[in-house]
This record gives structure tokens, sequence and C-alpha cells, in this order.
């Protein structure tokens, strides 16, 4: 009778401790970092900011004159921030148990390639009359890319020399595309551009982040060259990391 009184009280104390564990795990389990990302299989391209750069013109003086004017100035003042095509995140789901106290590291990368134009007859196009020759080279400059958060209040409203609207996060990242062809001939540039952003709560009215978010990289052209972003060759990433983690 002893020794059943005895194993009854290890399984009772056993099963305490198996229940008390139990409980001790579960209300141990934390929200996981998760990951999400996108890397577009179409291209997306941006069109020349800038006229091509003009010069050992010759033939009537008027014309050159209207030529200089033109030479490497914007087309139609400083270009608009627009979407990466495809390089978007849409409704990314926040858990409850982070959107006071985690963060969000978002990563995105572009390859682009600087692709010349094709020279233009300075005659009807810029001048009423013109009979001589003239360089038209394509010059390179500064692409800008930067992400936009929906709902964020706490970002930039300028963007490469334009004003935009709140949610454009952290500073544009941003590199000078070398300089393109002259006349008829062509030379293509590879770089690539890429940039980072922790997103913290505090990013957002309240101090929390909400149910869900769209991230969208935009970019801007400064250059005389389409800028071409290939298939493939571009990406957007965001890490949804609790506290501590």
């Amino acid at each position: 009778m002893k020794v059943l009184c005895l194993c009854l009280a290890v399984l009772f104390c056993f099963s305490t401790l198996l229940f008390a564990g139990g409980q001790s795990l579960s209300t141990s389990v934390e929200a996981t970092p998760t990951v999400v990302q996108v890397t577009p299989n179409g291209p997306a391209t941006v069109p020349a900011a800038r006229w091509m750069q003009f010069s050992n013109c010759t033939g009537e003086a008027a014309c050159c004159n209207t030529l200089a004017g033109y030479s490497n100035q914007y087309k139609s003042g400083v270009p608009a921030a627009t979407a990466v095509d495809g390089l978007q995140l849409r409704n990314v789901a926040i858990d409850s148990a982070v959107r006071a106290d985690g963060s969000i590291l978002i990563t995105w990368t572009l390859r682009v390639e600087g692709k010349d134009g094709s020279p233009i007859d300075p005659w009807h196009n810029f001048c009423p009359v013109w009979h001589g020759s003239v360089t038209e080279t394509f010059k390179g400059g500064l692409v800008y890319s930067q992400i936009h958060v929906s709902g964020a209040t706490k970002g930039y409203t300028t963007f490469g020399g334009s004003t935009v609207g709140g949610g454009y996060m952290g500073k544009p990242s941003s590199m000078t595309v070398p300089d393109g062809g002259s006349g008829v001939s062509s030379r293509v540039s590879d770089p690539t551009l890429s940039g980072s952003y922790l997103l913290k709560p505090s990013d957002f009215n309240g101090g929390k982040f909400p149910s869900t978010i769209t991230i969208t990289v935009y970019w801007q052209n400064h250059s005389a060259l389409q800028i071409i972003s290939a298939a493939n060759y571009r990406n957007l990433i965001a890490a949804i990391v609790p506290k501590g983690k």
C-alpha cells in the first residue's frame, strides 16, 4: 500500500511539472522573423530626362545658338519620381505581436543600363532652317531610387530635387550613369543601384505598424540616357523582425 501511494505521488508530481512546463512553453512562444520578396520577370524602363549635348555645330549661327540652349537641359523640368515596374510588395501582413516593438528591414537592388537615344536632325525639330553638322552626345547623370511605404508619416517630402508626398523613407540611394556615345555610336553601361531602410513603429502615427503595408520602389532619371532594368535583375526584400531577434 505504501508503494502504491508512493507511485501515485510521483506520478502526480510528474504530471504537475509536465503541465507547468507546458504552460511555460506555450507562454514563451514568440513571433518569428518572416521574409517577403519579389524579383520581377519583366523589364522596367524610365525615359531620358535631358536633351543630348550638342557640340561642334556648323551652319546657321541662329540654329547653333538654339542648340546650345537645349544642350543637356531638362526636357520638361526636374523629372518626377516614378514607380519601378514590378518592384512592389502589396499588402504585407504585420502580425499583432510585432506591431508595437518589431522592425522591418527593407532592401532593394536594381541593375540599371544606360542606353543612347537616336540622334535628332535639328532641322524642323529645333530650327526652322539649318544646313550643317553637329555632334550629339548622350550624357550620363544621376539615377536615384527610394522606397515608399504606405501609411508612413515620418518620411521625406523631396526626392532628387522634386517635391513628393510623405512616405518616402530614408535618404535616396543614387549613382552616376556614365556618358553614352556620340552621333550614331552606342555604348551601354550597367551599374547596380541598391539601398536599405530599417522601418520602425515610430515611423507611423501612434507609434505602431498598421496591420498591412505596401512597399514600392521609386526611381528618377537625371541623365540624357534611357534607363533600363532587365528582367530578373532587380529585387525588393522585406524582413519582418520581432523585438530582440
